[in-house]
């Protein structure tokens, strides 16, 4: 393992001395760095995070180098950069792993869950104190219970572990199972 590291880090030294003559300082930070910043917001995988960043990479550079080499005529550096920082984004918004979107949505998920765990346990505790199934009207639950409930509601008649009639809420023998 020692020897392939170091080998890799030779490799990464010559690569960037030689860019840097080239092309400048930040055109070779851009493209070293930026592919696999927006490749992290996709993968938790190293081997992933490696093959999605040279993806990157690759598509951003291309389509700087079109879209500087159409009728605009603009440098071809700055392009590919901001090429690059577009595919950034575009992975901070959308990636799968950690991009804002899904997180944003995962969160909304888990907050209905628990919602609903919330719920069910409320019902259990007032049929365990009544000792029979009882019924919770849906505006006391929305009074004692702050969140989403319509979105918890829905998953748990979803889940068929309670049922809705009338504007009340009950358990199935589904729900009093998860429940308890």
């Amino acid at each position: 393992m020692k020897w392939i590291e170091t080998a890799f880090f030779l490799l990464l030294t010559i690569v960037i001395v030689i860019a840097m003559q080239a092309v400048g300082v930040v055109l070779v930070t851009a493209m070293l760095v930026t592919p696999a910043a927006a490749a992290r917001f996709c993968t938790s995988s190293l081997p992933k995070t490696a093959a999605l960043s040279c993806v990157f990479g690759s598509v951003a550079g291309a389509i700087g180098v079109l879209i500087s080499s159409g009728k605009s005529a603009l440098p071809t550096g700055p392009v590919m950069a901001l090429s690059v920082t577009a595919v950034f984004l575009l992975a901070a918004l959308f990636g799968k792993r950690s991009g804002w979107l899904p997180t944003l949505l995962r969160r909304r998920r888990e907050r209905i869950r628990i919602l609903g765990e919330d719920v069910l346990k409320k019902l259990w505790q007032r049929e365990e104190t009544a000792g029979k199934p009882v019924s919770l009207a849906q505006a006391e639950c929305k009074q004692s219970l702050h969140g989403n409930i319509p979105a918890a509601l829905r998953s748990l008649v979803r889940a068929a572990w309670v049922t809705i009639s009338d504007f009340k809420i009950s358990l199935t023998p589904a729900g009093r199972k998860r429940a308890a």
